[in-house]
């Protein structure tokens, strides 16, 4: 009981001290009887004069920065078929770790090994991004997206990526993943 009375006079006295500061305050002066709303003159200083500043005499040239290249075609531009289909490939091969180790990492199976060997370009397809179809050792067909580092299920990476590449490979590779 007695805690009890020690906790609510102490709330009572803190209630009223707050009471007092913000009436005090609430009025524009400070808790030492001066008024913030007028400043001192000694508080005010003057802005300075600009001094003499020399003009150019003649116009600086701006040089204007050039366009960055389209993030989706830089790494890409006037990269041969040929290329692009071994990039693809390359790409696509060098995935099966990144599978394995992904598929390990949330409970899944890995992907058998024979889907990525023999890996062949079916076809290359120009445009913003360049596309290549890819037949894995199987002969399911992907999407290689070389610029993005991306394989797709389909033409579209919203396309939902075919087993077994659905639930064992890392979705920022493997768009359209579900594990």
């Amino acid at each position: 009981m007695r805690t009890a009375l020690v906790i609510l006079s102490i709330v009572g006295v803190v209630g009223v001290v707050a009471a007092v500061l913000v009436v005090g305050l609430r009025d524009g002066g400070t808790d030492d009887g001066t008024d913030l709303d007028e400043p001192e003159p000694s508080d005010v200083v003057e802005p300075e004069e600009p001094s003499d500043v020399a003009e150019p005499e003649e116009p600086v040239d701006v040089v204007e920065p050039e366009e960055p290249a389209d993030a989706d075609q830089a790494d890409t531009e006037d990269v041969p078929e040929d290329d692009l289909g071994e990039a693809a490939i390359d790409l696509f091969e060098a995935s099966e770790a990144i599978c394995a180790d992904h598929a390990e990492a949330v409970g899944n199976s890995t992907i058998d090994p024979q889907h990525f060997a023999g890996a062949e370009v079916v076809e290359v397809r120009s445009g913003d991004p360049d596309r290549v179809v890819i037949a894995d050792g199987t002969g399911i067909e992907l999407v290689v997206v070389p610029a993005r580092r991306e394989i797709w299920g389909g033409d579209d990476p919203d396309v939902i990526m075919p087993n077994p590449y659905s639930f064992g490979c890392p979705p920022d590779l493997y768009v359209g993943t579900i594990s």
